[in-house]
């Protein structure tokens, strides 16, 4: 009898302390691409829900656009049609978005810039990675 009560615990200890990742569901597949996308090259589209998308500039390292809607998946890649590429359709919630980088050195704003060093999927999340080269090169 005490050796199962200290199986028992054994394995409620042991149980509670394996970590549980959390799972994403992810809407469609491929829920995040690479492609031209609204005749922009270098565009990282997510699909973060069933009709909510987010379209994220990797050459220039910013948000593009967050709309309702979907993506057409035109183009060699997916129909080989030629001379046509995936664009967005639906109702944007923002567009144009101003999101500019900053750094401050010293109190005083400095010159940079800023370069995409690519984008890895993580538990099924994307991490995406910058450098920022500031103007004395550090």
């Amino acid at each position: 009898m005490k050796y199962c009560f200290f199986l028992l615990i054994a394995a409620v200890v042991v149980s509670g302390c394996s970590e549980h990742e959390k799972q994403f569901h992810r809407p469609r597949d491929p829920w995040a691409f690479r492609s031209v996308l609204d005749k922009q090259p270098r565009m990282l589209t997510l699909a973060l829900d069933t009709s909510c998308y987010a379209a994220y500039d990797l050459a220039n390292c910013k948000l593009v656009k967050v709309w309702k809607g979907g993506v057409t998946l035109e183009g060699a890649a997916y129909t080989d049609k030629k001379n046509v590429q995936p664009e967005s359709w639906g109702t944007p919630y923002a567009t144009d978005i101003q999101n500019k980088w900053t750094v401050t050195l010293n109190d005083k704003p400095d010159s940079f810039t800023i370069v995409n060093k690519g984008y890895r999927f993580e538990n099924n999340q994307v991490v995406l990675h910058h450098a920022i080269i500031l103007s004395s090169q550090d």
